[in-house]
């Protein structure tokens, strides 16, 4: 946290940062976390991806620091475009188990730092001509759990 001499003019950094390696091209862009349904255990980690455009969608229930397994339907990559119109969209696949760590969690300011990996696989795209796996490595989160 950045300090004025005046206490109350506290700037904070940009805590809304997402990078990964899909297929082995790095994507970077914001995130936004919060409980699912206003619940203090079910967490969402969005990545939302300018460039290709689409959002990544990471689910887990939460219990502070540490591992959780990526399974079910708690994992996708939609294709957007608009950030509204779904294109293509990938979901877990059984067959690659992933994970995600929450490496650093701050209840005070509410502050989350994680990695995670994953394989999506293809349930659809337009145009079709897209990879039918995607292959999540090295991905980086962090940012705030937002309140509802």
């Amino acid at each position: 946290m950045l300090l004025s001499c005046d206490d109350e003019k506290q700037i904070e950094p940009p805590w809304d940062n997402f990078s990964v390696e899909v297929n082995s091209i790095r994507w970077e862009g914001a995130t936004q976390i919060h409980h699912y349904f206003n619940s203090n255990d079910s967490l969402a980690i969005l990545g939302i991806i300018p460039e290709p455009e689409g959002l990544i969608e990471l689910g887990i229930k939460f219990q502070g620091a540490g591992e959780y397994p990526l399974t079910g339907i708690n994992c996708a990559y939609h294709a957007t475009i608009g950030h509204d119109a779904r294109i293509g969209e990938y979901r877990f696949d059984p067959n690659n188990l992933g994970k995600l760590v929450i490496t650093e969690y701050e209840p005070k300011t509410k502050f989350i730092r994680g990695t995670f990996e994953v394989e999506l696989k293809k349930v659809f795209a337009n145009p079709d001509t897209v990879p039918d796996i995607l292959i999540f490595r090295e991905g980086k989160f962090e940012g705030k759990i937002q309140e509802d």
